[in-house]
């Protein structure tokens, strides 16, 4: 969402998004837009696109707070490897590393499975739930900041669990938990 956003659509180039066994490469044409890359991750805003921007932060594809290279950045916290980040002068490009790896060496090792990200959304549910109990006025974005997630993971968490329901309208909202009726 950040190249569709931020792309300089006067190249005649394309947003490319590569995928290889040990990273991902986004390529995006234009460079950082005004601003240095390291102001940008000190949180400066800035917009190539701002009708791109607000449609996209209406629709609820992206928080528009300025986060999401910093959010990169910190996702590679915990592992030995670090996104590259290249502000290059007629294109950005980000190398992710892929933190689960394949493995073409035939030694074998364990990449994350499914289940295991199935653990990460099914503990993600129950902390909004725990947070909606203990605030049902709770907003999306506070949800987002507390949680550390983006705004369109919490949306499509809340939009996706039946038991999660949004009473009301804008000014006198609130959540509800539906309970699952037991069976006898």
């Amino acid at each position: 969402m950040n190249a569709i956003c931020h792309a300089d659509y006067s190249f005649p180039s394309n947003i490319k998004i590569e995928f290889f066994p040990t990273h991902c490469r986004i390529s995006n044409p234009g460079s950082i837009y005004k601003y240095t890359l390291e102001e940008i991750l000190a949180g400066q805003q800035s917009f190539r696109n701002p009708g791109v921007v607000r449609i996209l932060h209406m629709l609820g594809f992206i928080e528009n707070y300025g986060s999401g290279l910093p959010r990169i950045i910190g996702a590679y916290n915990k592992s030995t490897s670090k996104a590259e980040l290249l502000n290059m002068e007629h294109c950005f490009i980000v190398n992710l590393p892929n933190l689960n790896p394949i493995d073409t060496t035939g030694l074998g090792f364990e990449p994350q499975n499914e289940s295991q990200n199935e653990l990460q959304k099914d503990e993600l549910q129950k902390s909004i739930i725990e947070l909606i109990k203990g605030n049902p006025k709770i907003t999306r974005k506070e949800m987002s900041t507390i949680l550390g997630k983006s705004m369109s993971t919490i949306f499509r968490i809340l939009k996706n669990n039946p038991n999660i329901k949004y009473v009301g309208s804008s000014k006198n909202s609130h959540w509800e938990i539906v309970e699952k009726e037991k069976k006898d």
